[in-house]
């Protein structure tokens, strides 16, 4: 008796157990059937899927999503974050039609500004100053509205900032000019007459360059 009441227990939660999955696979596929219902309807996209922009320089991420005349701005809702290899730092929220500061993350504190007059037009506009090289990534927006739900995303890469003054110190061709640096040296070579002469810094090609004190400047002057 007590085997067939173990065994009936057994059938009836396997019972259980297949209907639980029957009725996830019907909610799983009428998401699906409405998600495929509004996506030809509501859309979002990004107008560039690739950015490109150099370190402390700005730039602007926009998306475009689908608006109504009659679309209440109160159903209007927003999520943008940027997706990295560690976390997921938010960088715009608008909830119900209102902007919510609190929600982004203190890696853009400061230096994300919105234009509010292009979302009544279906425009997400996010001005983004001051780049760091650590703002290069994945970009989502996930907007929401009475139409339906729509998401797309954009690529941002930023590269460090070129030190023009290394740039240029770095083209310099030492065979241009005539003069030889040396070492606490004694010139007295053939029909060669040498001026030493000790100098703080020097200006080559615009660029004011420090000698080494332990360093003398030769000119030579052939004589005769």
């Amino acid at each position: 008796m007590k085997g067939m009441l173990e065994s009936g227990g057994f059938v009836s939660l396997k019972c259980e157990e297949k209907h639980f999955r029957v009725k996830m696979i019907c909610r799983i596929l009428l998401l699906i059937s409405l998600t495929s219902g509004v996506s030809g309807t509501f859309v979002v996209k990004v107008t560039q899927s690739s950015y490109q922009a150099e370190e402390n320089h700005n730039i602007t991420l926009e998306w475009t999503f689908t608006t109504k005349p009659d679309s209440s701005s109160t159903s209007l809702n927003i999520y943008c974050e940027m997706f990295t290899d560690h976390n997921d730092p938010v960088l715009y929220h608008v909830h119900e039609g209102v902007e919510v500061p609190e929600s982004q993350d203190e890696h853009f504190a400061g230096r994300v500004q919105s234009d509010k007059d292009g979302l009544r037009e279906g425009r997400i506009r996010l001005h983004v100053s001051r780049l760091r090289t650590e703002d290069s990534g994945l970009y989502v927006c996930d907007v929401k509205t009475n139409d339906g739900v729509s998401s797309d995303r954009c690529r941002l890469n930023v590269t460090a900032e070129r030190n023009q003054q290394d740039e240029s110190v770095r083209k310099i061709s030492i065979n241009t000019f005539e003069f030889f640096i040396a070492a606490y040296y004694d010139c007295q070579y053939a029909a060669m007459s040498c001026n030493p002469l000790k100098l703080d810094s020097i200006m080559v090609a615009g660029v004011r360059v420090q000698s080494v004190d332990s360093i003398k400047i030769i000119r030579c002057i052939k004589t005769q």
